[in-house]
């Protein structure tokens, strides 16, 4: 097992010095519309293929790496959900990812040490600046 990196050409690379939390999951949210007639009947519009999402947690992360990992991604190569990047899971799986949404700045447990959640996106698009 690895330690989780976020990397993104041209942005300084984030190795977090803990694996995600047993309670990280990973699930498809279906992209569609769906309506449903007077009649009862229903309709259903599909959008795309299926948004893949991972949400991961880190129950004890220290402050060096929370404050690396915020970091990373304010980068305006990154900012936030705009730029997709790379995250390799502890596993060492590569994916490229969005950033969806999460608690930062995360709450801080204990002196120097941080409960972040956060969620990414499988990217699907081009998008690069």
């Amino acid at each position: 097992m690895s330690d989780p990196v976020f990397s993104k050409s041209g942005v300084t690379s984030v190795t977090l010095s803990q694996a995600e939390d047993l309670e990280s999951t990973q699930h498809k949210k279906p992209r569609q519309r769906i309506g449903r007639a007077d009649s009862g009947r229903f309709y259903v519009a599909v959008l795309s293929d299926p948004e893949q999402e991972f949400n991961l947690a880190f129950s004890e992360l220290p402050e060096a790496d929370h404050d690396a990992l915020l970091a990373f991604l304010e980068d305006p190569l990154v900012n936030w959900s705009q730029y997709p990047f790379t995250y390799t899971d502890s596993t060492g799986t590569e994916r490229q990812v969005r950033f969806l949404d999460g608690n930062f700045p995360a709450p801080q447990i204990a002196p120097a040490v941080y409960a972040v959640r956060f969620t990414l996106a499988l990217d699907t698009g081009p998008m690069e600046p």
